[in-house]
């Protein structure tokens, strides 16, 4: 083999750093040692030995040689694996020719587990053939004390030039966890080596293939995570080893040793050992929690909203750093859109790779139904031995709907009021801080089954702003929530760290802690709450239906202008690091100075713009029935914007209410009972 191996050939030069375009995650780096170093990685796939030998050879600087099984080298993929570092199983000089270059460390091996391997344990070849080149590699030293003679015989027979050239380093067994996330995206990557990869192709064929999947593994994470190095030394201490090592006879690479069936155990002792670190060095997903709660589900048949209630209970309240779990970062994200929108296709990429593999179908009503006794196992086998979260996810699966719909949402409100306390306590040197309480979220319940209202409040308010509308629908017997936005109740400061996704992150948690309550859900709010309200029907959210007070369509101020402007200009300071010249916040005048901030941050109201902006294009897409009120003497809104916003809609069950009023705050002072009363004939008809 040609130590050079991975720099031969330019296809070996595209193919692979194509492959790495992928988001390849290494981690404990800093673990993988000098010497010989045989590195068993938890699974095998064509993809693994293309991706995994090139990183760790950009790793080490070393080449990173594979043994697979025989199968793989046939037809141009074979002849490719020869040329790049490929060894197989049933090669006759196989064991020779990885002792030779352990020994001398000119390169590292990865030994993959069989490709239809159904145990978690890996290959015994791993551990033998490091405890064999560890062998010869203290025979050699110690013949070449002794028995000179003998030291270069042994070292003539392994190709070495000298027994000097035996490396000072020991040998070692490197555990590796291998994870791919989504798995949906690595199967469809296979789908096309499958498709390609066959007898009597050229190597030109398999560069379209490689190319193709470099493409295929856009998105694709792949998490690389090194254990801690089992150094095979200290398994060669016995009596009877050493009494072969220091045997003063010569003794030929398959010669029959007395420690033979020792070491065949010992081997095995070491795969153990290793195993139990590479499944400990698992990168949870959202795969392994969906196919666990698909797989302990006690029904055969269940809502894909139900088993995304569960992930997300999983997800948001299981204690992964007292399990001492490593976790793929789409984990430590907020997990609300599993219950909402499923914006970043969490849902939709478990279900096509369980319904690609047969392991559910999915009815018309949108029900899955399990078709296979342990559905997607090989995923759940990747985190079996993880005891604590295995029983902490069959805890969650095995619970009555009900209640689980109960602990999400008492989870949503307590993290909400939790998140209030402590950024309110956060600006507590803030001069202007609004006072405690007036952002705290405003909750009433009401009776089982009863509709629920989601109120969402406006830009520099508070909760509070909307608190009479919300105790009047209270009345009527409906449950209401009226969720502090991100920034909000505070203080300016706050604000000016927040964007609109924030603002949309907090309506969409306010959103699931109903649904999860009520049967149905009317959003509606005022302000740029209104748009909040219109962005959340949007996107396809089920609600009953959904109203607009003064929603900030169009703006009466022309210096909101000038926000674009101001808001570059200040990130251009930022990038400069000069924080002279910059104009953050600019007076506000409130109409309830007890509620709203008296600064208002630029940026926020840059962020309110693109809101809007974005909002535009969308209002065709609302189907439920709206409500939209504005106020003619707003000082804020121009109502004529309001009206092309009204104008929009394309709902066929909509209203528009135009009140005489000379200010902007309608849910709040004179006259606006007639405000509330308007709002509460619209959700008694539509709830």
């Amino acid at each position: 083999m040609n130590r050079n191996a991975y720099m031969t050939t330019a296809l070996a030069i595209k193919a692979l750093s194509g492959l790495s375009g992928t988001k390849v995650r290494l981690h404990g780096v800093d673990q993988v040692p000098s010497g010989g170093v045989i590195f068993v990685p938890n699974q095998f796939t064509r993809l693994d030995m293309l991706l995994v030998p090139y990183h760790l050879f950009q790793l080490t600087g070393k080449p990173v040689w594979s043994l697979a099984e025989g199968e793989e080298f046939n037809g141009a993929w074979g002849a490719f694996l020869n040329r790049h570092g490929g060894q197989s199983h049933q090669a006759p000089d196989r064991d020779r020719v990885m002792v030779k270059t352990l020994l001398t460390g000119e390169a590292s091996w990865i030994v993959f587990p069989p490709r239809n391997n159904q145990t978690d344990r890996p290959p015994a070849p791993a551990a033998t053939l490091a405890l064999r080149t560890e062998f010869y590699r203290q025979r050699i030293r110690e013949m070449n004390r002794v028995i000179p003679g003998e030291a270069r015989r042994l070292a003539q027979r392994y190709g070495l030039l000298s027994p000097e050239a035996v490396a000072a380093a020991s040998t070692f067994v490197v555990p590796v966890n291998l994870t791919y996330y989504p798995l949906r995206g690595r199967d469809t990557v296979l789908g096309e080596l499958a498709k390609g990869l066959v007898e009597g192709r050229g190597e030109s064929h398999l560069e379209e293939i490689l190319v193709q999947g470099s493409r295929l593994l856009a998105g694709v994470d792949l998490d690389l995570r090194f254990g801690a190095p089992i150094p095979v030394a200290g398994y060669l201490q016995s009596r009877v080893v050493r009494a072969d090592i220091t045997a003063r006879r010569a003794i030929d690479f398959d010669d029959p040793i007395a420690s033979r069936g020792m070491l065949r155990k010992t081997a095995h002792r070491i795969m153990a050992r290793c195993q139990g670190v590479i499944c400990r060095l698992t990168t949870v997903n959202h795969d392994h929690l969906f196919a666990a709660m698909l797989r302990r589900h006690p029904a055969n048949a269940m809502e894909a909203s139900d088993l995304r209630r569960r992930v997300f209970l999983a997800a948001s309240t299981l204690p992964f750093e007292k399990m001492a779990v490593h976790r793929h970062p789409a984990l430590l994200e907020n997990q609300v859109d599993l219950l909402t929108d499923d914006h970043r296709g969490r849902t939709a990429d478990f279900l096509a790779l369980a319904l690609a593999r047969g392991s559910v179908r999915q009815e018309t009503d949108g029900w899955l139904v399990k078709t296979a006794e342990a559905p997607l196992d090989e995923i759940c086998r990747d985190i079996k031995r993880l005891g604590g979260l295995t029983a902490g996810l069959s805890e969650i699966a095995e619970q009555p709907e009900l209640r689980v719909r109960y602990r999400v949402g008492r989870w949503l409100r307590e993290r909400a009021e939790a998140a209030y306390e402590r950024d309110w306590h956060r600006f507590d040197q803030v001069p202007d801080r609004t006072p405690k309480n007036v952002g705290r979220p405003w909750f009433a319940r009401s009776a089982a089954r009863r509709p629920g209202v989601l109120l969402i409040h406006g830009y520099m308010a508070a909760p509070l702003e909307v608190a009479q509308l919300a105790a009047r629908l209270a009345a009527d017997g409906y449950w209401v929530y009226a969720p502090r936005l991100k920034g909000h109740g505070t203080a300016p400061e706050d604000l000016a760290d927040c964007s609109r996704h924030d603002w949309i992150a907090s309506v969409d948690e306010g959103y699931a802690m109903l649904a999860n309550c009520c049967p149905r859900v009317v959003v509606g709010g005022f302000s740029t709450g209104a748009g909040l309200a219109l962005d959340l029907a949007a996107r396809g959210l089920a609600v009953a239906g959904v109203f607009a007070v003064c929603p900030p369509f169009v703006l009466h101020d022309g210096a909101s202008r000038l926000v674009p402007a101001v808001d570059a200009w200040n990130k251009l300071l930022d990038r400069v690091r000069v924080s002279t010249g910059k104009m953050e916040f600019v007076e506000n005048r409130p109409e309830n100075p007890h509620i709203n901030y008296k600064r208002n941050p630029v940026r926020g109201v840059r962020e309110l713009s693109r809101l809007m902006d974005g909002l535009e294009d969308r209002l065709a897409r609302i189907t439920a029935p709206a409500l939209v009120v504005q106020s003619l003497g707003d000082p804020v809104v121009d109502y004529r914007g309001t009206w092309r916003l009204f104008d929009r809609l394309e709902t066929a069950d909509r209203e528009f209410f135009l009140f005489h009023f000379n200010r902007h705050g309608i849910l709040l002072g004179e006259g606006a009972d007639r405000v509330h009363r308007v709002v509460a004939e619209f959700v008694a008809r539509v709830a």
